[in-house]
């Protein structure tokens, strides 16, 4: 979820009701007079100063890790096998166990990057993902390869060519992990020089009481371990992470195997390795306009079912004209909308999940429960797409057509009428029946579970 969706998405997070007796009132009287003097177009002009601060460092962040650990297709395509006399189920295992400890670490991860931030905690990370990509990259045997697919799962939550894939990629994420140390910004509460104090403390204000809306009611932001507790309890989190788990299935066996699938079109290895970057530059192109129409139109389900229809339609696609050498180009179509269908979903997911949890803590636990839940999907797709169905594979391309309808479309469709029944619940009743029934630290302990609170659609 980037910054410009936490920011100006607190409509979303919103308790119904008119102004009431906050745990501060001084405090939410301060946020209501800072919110009039910022009008629309200064709000705009904050936002897009936050993007263009915050942004830029974060991606490249998530680009590099998402490379480290992605990266084990290209290199099988220039000998990784042959080189580490592995067999195809030998690989299928290295690539499973990666996702053990990436999703044991989720939990664990987002609770220290709450605790000490994200300046110091994620340069750290790619700094460590970085080293181990490049130790992945020297080693020479069946059990250092696993070793070092555990320790890179840990940390992200004459040389042949696929050598040099490891150790450069790995080197040139140690470098940018280093830099950003000095690149990445606090949280806003510490940031000094490009904000303002006024633009500051209108910032922390805002996300503090961004989840009351009009009711003056803050959002918990120390640590909590009842918050995290109830992370663990919520339906929220596991209603979601179905269907971020089948993504994990799709997408991470999908970026093992698509060199593979390009070669077989009849390209050469190298040639493969250039064909499959067009997919994914139309996947980010349709991220992006997934995330600014679902922030526009404030319509979290549809940026998650639509996506995932796209997929299916790839998927069916390829699954039908992988086996004619004739048309390459319609496979090579049906692997467009594939990709682009895949990619928006995570972070669609990540943003209703995060507007759905109230409480900084339950919902830093949340994410990372979430997220290493899904993660045992990497497991899973890693088994599917059989060796020696090379490249029909139509036991893997017909699970995940299989697991994208029932957990992509039609589930995020049943969840979103849940959640409007209870909205609907929720509306009916009386704010002043609320407020007398509740005390305003009350309604903080409950977070999402307050009777005003709204969960996004």
């Amino acid at each position: 979820m980037n910054t410009k969706t936490a920011i100006a998405s607190e409509d979303e997070l919103r308790h119904g009701g008119s102004s009431a007796e906050s745990m501060d009132s001084s405090e939410y009287d301060r946020f209501c007079l800072l919110r009039e003097s910022f009008t629309e177009e200064k709000q705009a002009a904050l936002i897009r100063k936050i993007d263009f601060r915050i942004l830029p460092p974060l991606v490249l962040v998530y680009l590099l890790a998402y490379i480290d650990r992605s990266n084990a297709g290209n290199a099988k395509l220039f000998g990784a096998l042959e080189d580490l006399g592995l067999s195809g189920q030998q690989w299928n295992v290295s690539l499973a166990v990666f996702f053990i400890t990436y999703a044991a670490g989720g939990v664990p991860s987002n609770i220290t990057l709450k605790r000490v931030g994200p300046r110091f905690w994620l340069p750290s990370l790619l700094i460590g993902c970085g080293s181990t990509i490049i130790c992945s990259g020297v080693q020479s045997t069946y059990a250092g390869w696993i070793s070092f697919r555990l320790i890179l799962g840990i940390i992200e939550a004459g040389y042949r060519g696929w050598r040099l894939i490891y150790v450069l990629e790995g080197l040139f994420s140690v470098v940018v992990g280093v830099a950003c140390f000095w690149l990445i910004n606090p949280v806003p509460a510490k940031v000094t020089g490009w904000l303002t104090d006024k633009e500051r403390e209108y910032l922390v204000l805002r996300n503090r009481f961004a989840v009351g809306g009009e009711s003056g009611i803050k959002e918990r932001e120390d640590f909590n371990m009842a918050d995290v507790k109830k992370a663990f309890r919520s339906i929220h989190t596991y209603s979601v992470a179905l269907t971020e788990f089948t993504v994990a299935v799709v997408v991470y066996r999908i970026s093992f195997v698509l060199p593979s699938i390009v070669q077989s079109l009849g390209y050469s290895s190298v040639k493969a390795q250039a064909m499959t970057a067009p997919p994914y530059i139309f996947a980010c192109v349709v991220t992006i306009i997934s995330d600014l129409a679902a922030d526009r139109y404030r319509q979290r389900a549809l940026s998650i079912i639509l996506p995932n229809t796209m997929a299916v339609v790839g998927f069916v696609i390829i699954t039908i004209t992988i086996r004619y050498h004739q048309i390459p180009g319609v496979t090579y179509f049906g692997l467009f909308l594939m990709a682009g269908g895949l990619y928006p979903i995570s972070p669609a997911v990540m943003a209703w999940v995060a507007l759905n949890m109230a409480g900084s803590m339950k919902r830093a636990a949340g994410l990372g429960l979430m997220m290493s839940l899904a993660q045992l999907g990497g497991i899973v797709g890693s088994n599917i797409f059989m060796p020696d169905e090379a490249p029909v594979y139509s036991t893997g391309f017909g699970i995940c057509i299989a697991m994208l309808t029932a957990f992509g479309v039609i589930w995020p469709g049943i969840y979103y009428l849940i959640l409007k029944r209870i909205n609907s619940r929720r509306a009916a009743i009386p704010v002043e029946e609320v407020m007398t029934k509740y005390t305003p630290e009350q309604l903080t302990d409950m977070g999402d579970e307050s009777p005003l609170f709204r969960y996004a659609l």
